[in-house]
């Protein structure tokens, strides 16, 4: 029974995706008030496909995008990297003990597998490429959906280039101990074979030709030699191509991280702009209350001249009018007092 495992994917997805979106469930609830109408179309499409044979169409909005595809493609490549990376450390760890005859059927297994990992790493790359050109093509109609659906392909695209960076950091550093470890096995076998001649040309020195184990001696470890250089050589090759490999994963990353520097110099430039306008709503308020403080002073100093006014021409306008004078009546000069008892003792006269 052949499973696969969805962990990594679910993780991917949780480590991407922002929380508390609601522009997702919007589109699960736009789906779900219209899955009705798309039934009876797909059952009416269906009843038409037993009639004439003609072929459902189903709706494209409804599936993923490109890249989960893709995404899932990179997930198992990256495993199988690894359990080759994982099998080329033990045929490097068998290459390296001594005395073995086998020495050349490792090589080739080596270089074979070492041919298959450097592919493997390629296609990765590739495919990560694709991610990053797949965006935005897939989700909903809605324009806020497929921005929302590119956003989360680039961060997934940043996510598996800096995975597959650091694996390709990491068996670049095994490839380069594995040579120098070659190359200290083969200064050691020139050391051993220029011994081996010397005590060898003890025991004859008047001869000066070389005998038959000689000779046989000097062709095994010049054909090792050579082995030992051929697969320096396949060595060296398979990390100039992973090098290649990791500066275009790193240059992938380099400009995620420059939009990344966009963004920061963009919020900091927000951040600057809206501390400016507090300081201008502070400058205008403090203006606002100045401007008020005038207005009341100014309204109270034409109160005060409009009450001195008032108080200056209110008694003429309010006084009260004397009544006009009566004439004098002129006194009579008074008469002593016989006068005036013989005046009345006359009176007038009575007809």
């Amino acid at each position: 029974m052949t499973t696969r495992n969805r962990t990594p994917l679910f993780l991917q997805y949780r480590l991407s995706y922002g929380h508390g979106d609601s522009s997702h469930l919007s589109r699960a609830q736009t789906l779900v008030s219209d899955a009705a109408e798309r039934a009876g179309l797909m059952a009416n499409a269906a009843d038409m496909d037993g009639a004439d044979g003609t072929a459902t169409v189903i709706e494209m909005s409804v599936l993923p995008p490109q890249w989960v595809d893709l995404m899932e493609e990179i997930n198992e490549d990256m495993d199988s990297i690894r359990s080759k990376v994982s099998e080329l450390d033990e045929l490097h760890r068998r290459q390296l003990l001594p005395g073995l005859d086998e020495g050349v059927r490792y090589e080739r297994d080596i270089e074979r597998k070492q041919a298959e990992i450097t592919s493997s790493f390629r296609h990765c790359q590739q495919k990560i490429k694709r991610i990053g050109s797949s965006t935005g093509r897939g989700g909903g109609p809605d324009a806020a959906a497929a921005d929302e659906d590119e956003r989360l392909g680039r961060n997934v695209r940043t996510a598996l280039a800096t995975r597959l960076q650091e694996m390709s950091s990491a068996f670049r550093r095994k490839q380069t101990g594995f040579l120098q470890k070659l190359k200290q096995r083969e200064a050691r076998t020139k050391g051993l074979l220029f011994e081996s001649t010397l005590e060898s040309g003890e025991g004859d020195a008047a001869s000066s030709a070389f005998t038959k184990d000689q000779i046989a001696l000097v062709d095994d470890a010049t054909e090792a030699i050579q082995r030992r250089d051929h697969e320096i050589q396949e060595i060296s090759r398979s990390i100039s191509d992973l090098a290649n490999i990791f500066q275009d994963l790193q240059t992938m990353v380099i400009d995620q991280g420059t939009l990344l520097d966009r963004i920061d110099y963009h919020i900091e430039q927000v951040h600057t702009s809206t501390r400016g306008a507090v300081e201008e709503l502070d400058k205008a308020e403090h203006y606002q209350k100045r401007t008020r403080k005038t207005k009341l002073i100014l309204l109270l100093i034409l109160i005060i001249i409009g009450l001195i006014i008032i108080i200056i021409f209110k008694p003429r306008r309010g006084a009260v009018e004397e009544p006009p004078a009566t004439p004098a009546v002129p006194a009579t000069p008074e008469l002593p007092i016989a006068d005036r008892v013989l005046s009345l003792d006359i009176g007038p006269d009575v007809p």
